[in-house]
């Protein structure tokens, strides 16, 4: 290499097994994938909600080992509401060896922002709606607020309750806290009436959310003090 390419490793080489191995499968494991029917190509997708700095050797890993199982080629597609981590996820799979070697992977980056809000306030596709939401994650002004608003007014469409109701739990989860302090101040302020209905069921879901939470506290108070009486120790991480 030294001769012909003429660039200089950056240091001693030794003999190792030739044979590559994927020994471990939570490795190359993706948030989902999907196989087309007649098995024409595949996507991976990752959710992405901060930069993972071993997504860049787990993108390429997933992507080749998906190419070498199935045949033909696919996608990775990134999505993320943040634009900073889009702009990581666009680029994250690349490697570059001290002689040259390049490798990379490039995926598919779907950054939801709201400019695409209103594309996934889609009545035929409700379950969009959920996405829609996670445009606004970390804003909490009027026009977040009408999103939201929009977003549970489609949901509550949905005939799956369990579906809508998950729906509605991750879209709290993921509000900026701001923004859930408003819903409720707009559905306890008398001087709001008739408040919309997705407002309400949304305070509605925050109230029946922090009742499980009492709940799971309540337990967890329990059965610390059992362990304490009977002298088990507890570490804080346990």
């Amino acid at each position: 290499m030294e001769v012909i390419a003429q660039r200089v490793l950056p240091g001693r080489l030794t003999v190792s097994d030739a044979a590559l191995r994927v020994v471990d499968p939570a490795e190359v494991r993706v948030d989902l994938k999907f196989v087309a029917e007649d098995g024409s190509f595949w996507v991976l997708v990752e959710v992405q909600l901060a930069e993972d700095p071993d997504k860049a050797r787990k993108g390429p890993l997933a992507v080749a080992a998906s190419w070498n199982q199935l045949g033909v080629p696919g996608d990775l597609s990134a999505i993320t509401a943040d634009r900073a981590v889009a702009r990581w996820a666009s680029d994250v799979g690349s490697m570059l060896g001290p002689s040259g070697t390049a490798l990379g992977v490039k995926p598919v980056v779907l950054q939801l922002t709201g400019n695409v809000a209103e594309r996934l306030l889609d009545p035929a596709h409700p379950a969009l709606a959920f996405f829609a939401a996670w445009t606004v994650h970390d804003r909490y002004g009027k026009e977040a607020q009408a999103i939201v608003e929009r977003a549970a007014e489609v949901i509550f469409t949905i005939e799956d309750e369990a579906l809508r109701s998950a729906l509605l739990r991750y879209i709290l989860g993921m509000l900026h806290e701001r923004l859930i302090e408003r819903i409720r101040e707009i559905v306890m302020n008398p001087q709001n009436i008739p408040v919309s209905s997705a407002f309400q069921r949304l305070s509605d879901e925050l109230d029946a959310r922090g009742e499980a939470r009492g709940e799971v506290h309540g337990a967890q108070r329990a059965i610390l003090k059992i362990l304490a009486t009977r002298r088990l120790p507890v570490t804080e991480r346990a």
